[in-house]
């Protein structure tokens, strides 16, 4: 296996959880965040950014001057930690979620977070204003990124608190979009067995990765905290 840099961040910045889109040919793209570390701590400074560089040559170098901000608010934190699909139309869908700086890391319930998306129909130069996604999810996160099914449809994994259930309790969930995440519904739960988990003393269920077999049945892994 030959290993290839793609960013160097420069001394006293990070750079986080890659995300890469295949645009077809040798041309890639990768969305990152990056932010001015606090000694080693990358998570507790406004000025990060998610950002997106390309590559022409199928991953063998990755230039500077393709570098391009995705987006970036200084008054919350911009966590990116979904893979993004290239639609049918062409066009890259990337989701990311934001963190309000003052919410209290002691009690999850309290978060004021909200999932968004933006996409770009020039292959990465260019993006879009961030649309909301609704979810009835409190403080919702995604991960394990947006899954193409055979049928077309988009799926979008994401997990956050469930309202009716124990202060910190999560839960992993779905939402589907028909039409090429323009817009999103049917909410699904993919684990929520609350009386369980705290009986076992699980605070939740989270990072969830879901996969389509060939008979069309949905496979999800799971972790529990």
């Amino acid at each position: 296996m030959r290993h290839v840099t793609l960013c160097q961040a420069p001394p006293g910045r990070s750079a986080m959880y890659a995300s890469l889109v295949d645009l077809g040919g040798d041309d890639l793209l990768c969305a990152f965040r990056t932010s001015t570390l606090d000694g080693n701590d990358p998570w507790t400074n406004l000025d990060d950014e998610i950002v997106c560089l390309r590559s022409r040559d199928g991953g063998e170098t990755w230039p500077e001057d393709t570098l391009r901000p995705i987006h970036g608010d200084p008054e919350q934190h911009d966590y990116i930690e979904c893979p993004a699909p290239l639609l049918a139309s062409g066009d890259v869908l990337l989701v990311f979620y934001q963190v309000s700086p003052d919410h209290d890391e002691d009690d999850a319930t309290a978060w004021r977070t909200r999932l968004l998306t933006t996409r770009s129909s020039d292959r990465g130069h260019t993006w879009s204003a961030p649309q909301v996604l609704p979810t009835p999810i409190a403080a919702p996160a995604c991960y394990g990124g947006i899954k193409r099914l055979r049928d077309g449809s988009l799926l979008l994994n994401h997990y956050g608190m469930v309202a009716d259930a124990a202060p910190g309790l999560s839960a992993p969930a779905l939402l589907r979009s028909r039409d090429e995440g323009q817009t999103w519904g049917e909410f699904a739960f993919i684990a929520y067995e609350a009386e369980l988990a705290q009986g076992q003393g699980v605070r939740g269920i989270n990072e969830t990765s879901v996969a389509e077999l060939g008979d069309g049945r949905l496979v999800a892994m799971s972790r529990t905290y």
